[in-house]
């Protein structure tokens, strides 16, 4: 119904920009990526929004087409220093950077997008992930600590920094308090984290051991 609503007020001569970025959004949530895309062009022809651009460079992205996605992103530059929406730019762009395997780079963006507004999660989680590509441990660290910070009641920072202590630090007694602390806020997918931290456990007993 609201797809025919849209369409009839494009015959009526509505504003094309806002219908088609409306419809674009409606089809996303529909999981109708195709006729997303299109939309997003439609809006794209008739006023450079950056709405229509960031989702256009999404949807690319998620599609596999990558040279596209690298398009939109160039075409949002302008706006990436500031402004509303100037955060949400650069962390996708860091997303996109992420993925196609330029991790410094990934990195400015998310620390710009972090500047601009401190307290978004998923930027945080992203600069981590960029952090442990880079080999830059502590840093990583730091980033998922800030997270449980800001959201006390999320048991996923826990279960990344165990990862990271027992993985890449080889600190395997860090690595289990924080598996500790993540199966202790009772997660729904607990299992996994359990049997990591009993081979942790054990190490730890085994290396005890050898110093006695």
């Amino acid at each position: 119904k609201a797809e025919k609503e849209f369409l009839t007020a494009l015959k009526h001569k509505g504003p094309a920009d806002k219908i088609y970025n409306a419809l674009g959004r409606l089809y996303l949530e529909r999981g109708k990526l195709p006729n997303a895309l299109d939309a997003f062009k439609n809006a794209l022809k008739h006023e450079k929004s950056r709405t229509a651009l960031i989702n256009l460079a999404n949807i690319s992205l998620k599609t596999g087409q990558k040279e596209d996605a690298l398009k939109y992103f160039r075409m949002l530059e302008d706006d990436m220093e500031a402004g509303p929406g100037a955060a949400a730019i650069n962390y996708n762009m860091g997303v996109f950077l992420y993925k196609t395997g330029y991790n410094l780079k990934a990195l400015e963006r998310f620390n710009k997008a972090i500047e601009l507004d401190p307290k978004h999660l998923p930027t945080l989680f992203a600069k981590a992930q960029s952090l442990i590509k880079l080999g830059r441990y502590e840093e990583a660290l730091d980033a998922y600590k800030l997270v449980s910070e800001l959201n006390p009641a999320d048991p996923l920072p826990y279960r990344n920094m165990g990862i990271i202590y027992e993985l890449y630090m080889e600190d395997f007694q860090s690595a289990l308090n924080k598996y500790m602390a993540y199966l202790s806020m009772g997660p729904p997918s607990g299992d996994e984290v359990k049997a990591w931290a009993d081979v942790v456990e054990a190490r730890l007993a085994a290396k005890k051991e050898l110093a006695q």
